[in-house]
């Protein structure tokens, strides 16, 4: 899945199954499920007061994420801690929301979530320091496609 997995907002009262948190059995399941609905309850409070505040909608998601509870959530976070303090990383997020007020915070908040989940999991932050001299010594050169001007796209 690419990072735009979920589009969708909590409804009022309904739960959410994040595979970030727990084992899976039916207690950590119930656990989770107070939790995530605590969470929602503190994006919307944080929202509000922020708001009174005149904070900014990118600061409200970037205290949300770096103070999560939850780990592994807590690691993946912590992983990608540099992007998620830049403001123009997190205000590209906050565009492609469809929503608005609380519900486009709670929904970037969320997309992030799974991204920075993703990011983690594929070694996003250490791909750079891999060994590539294999792949540099056979000389390997794919055209995978056009770009706008249209000329080719190597990888």
């Amino acid at each position: 899945r690419g990072h735009s997995g979920d589009s969708g907002s909590l409804e009022a009262g309904e739960m959410v199954r994040d595979e970030s948190c727990g084992s899976g059995n039916r207690n950590d399941v119930l656990m989770h499920d107070v939790l995530m609905h605590d969470m929602h309850a503190k994006i919307i409070k944080e929202w509000e007061e922020r708001q009174e505040a005149e904070m900014e909608p990118w600061e409200v998601v970037r205290d949300v994420l770096l103070t999560w509870p939850c780990s592994p959530a807590r690691e993946h976070i912590a992983s990608c801690r540099y992007l998620l303090e830049q403001q123009v990383f997190v205000e590209r997020w906050l565009r492609t929301s469809n929503r608005g007020g609380a519900d486009k915070v709670e929904q970037t908040v969320r997309r992030l979530l799974k991204h920075v989940a993703w990011r983690y999991e594929y070694n996003v932050e250490g791909i750079l320091s891999e060994n590539w001299t294999a792949h540099d010594a056979r000389n390997e050169i794919f055209v995978s496609g056009l770009d706008r001007k249209p000329r080719p796209s190597v990888t």
